[in-house]
C-alpha cells in the first residue's frame, strides 16, 4: 500500500459520500461493493483508511489485506491476510478447516471463506478491504468473482483499490462482473486546484500564496506527490 500522508481528505466530498452510503446499506443486512481505482498517489489508500474510520465508528468490524507482486503465485494471499492475520483478526486460522490436496483446493477454500464470513457477519456487519488489487493472485481474483455474490444478503461490505484497470484484463473481468451486480466504482481523479490549496495550507500551516500556488502546481493534483513537493 502506497505511504499516505495523516491530512485530511480534502476534495473527495462526492466519493466520501458513495462510501456513506455503502456502509449505510450494512444496516439494512445487504452486502455491498464499493470498488476504488486510481493512479498511484492519488489517494486510494488513504480513502481506503477513512472507510475503516468511518466502519470503526459505525461498530463494524474490518480488515485490510494488501496484494504484493511478490505473491502472485500464492493462492489467495491478500483475502488470507486481510481475513485471519492483525492483533485483532476477524477469523481464526483454527476455524479454516484442514487444506484440502488435488486442484480443486481453491473451490473448496473459496467454500469455506465464505462459510466463515457469513457466520462472522450473523455477530455482526464486516468490512473487508483489500489494496492494490491490480498484483492480486488468481485464487483471490475468483474468489471476489463469487463471494460478495453469494453474500448479497448479508452485511459484508467489500471496498477494493486498484491502480488504472486495463480494459480485458483479469481484474477488469472482476470489476465488471461486480458492477453487474451493482457495485459501486470510484475512480479517483486530480484534486481541483481549491482542494490543492486546502491542502497546502494544511501541510504548510499557513494561507499557501501565490508563488506556493505555482510551486504546487506542479503536483498535477495528486495529494502524495504534493505532501512531498511540499
Amino acid at each position: 500500500m502506497a505511504r499516505t500522508a495523516a491530512t485530511a481528505l480534502y476534495g473527495r466530498d462526492r466519493e466520501l459520500g458513495v462510501l456513506r452510503e455503502a456502509l449505510s446499506s450494512l444496516r439494512l443486512e445487504m452486502g455491498v461493493v464499493v470498488v476504488i481505482e486510481g493512479t498511484p498517489g492519488i489517494g486510494k489508500s488513504r480513502l481506503l483508511a477513512e472507510a475503516m474510520r468511518m466502519a470503526g465508528r459505525r461498530k463494524v468490524r474490518v480488515c485490510l489485506g494488501e496484494a504484493d507482486p511478490s505473491e502472485a503465485v500464492v493462492e489467495l494471499a491478500p483475502l488470507l491476510r486481510a481475513l485471519f492475520d492483525g492483533a485483532a483478526p476477524l477469523l481464526e486460522r483454527s476455524a479454516l478447516p484442514a487444506v484440502r490436496g488435488g486442484p480443486e483446493q481453491r473451490y473448496w477454500l473459496v467454500q469455506d471463506l465464505e462459510s466463515l464470513l457469513e457466520g462472522a457477519a450473523a455477530a455482526g456487519p464486516v468490512l473487508v478491504c483489500l489494496d492494490d488489487l491490480q498484483w492480486a493472485d488468481g485464487g483471490t481474483l475468483a474468489a471476489l468473482r463469487a463471494l460478495p455474490v453469494r453474500l448479497e444478503s448479508v452485511p459484508v461490505a467489500w471496498v477494493l483499490a486498484a491502480r488504472p484497470i486495463q480494459p480485458g484484463s483479469a481484474v477488469d473481468g472482476v470489476v465488471e462482473q461486480l458492477a453487474s451486480r451493482g457495485a459501486r466504482r470510484i475512480v479517483l481523479e486530480p484534486l481541483t486546484p481549491e482542494a490543492v490549496a486546502e491542502l497546502a495550507s494544511e501541510v504548510m500551516g499557513a494561507s499557501p500564496d501565490q508563488a506556493l500556488l505555482e510551486l504546487a502546481a506542479d503536483a498535477a493534483g495528486n495529494p502524495f506527490f504534493l505532501v512531498e513537493l511540499l
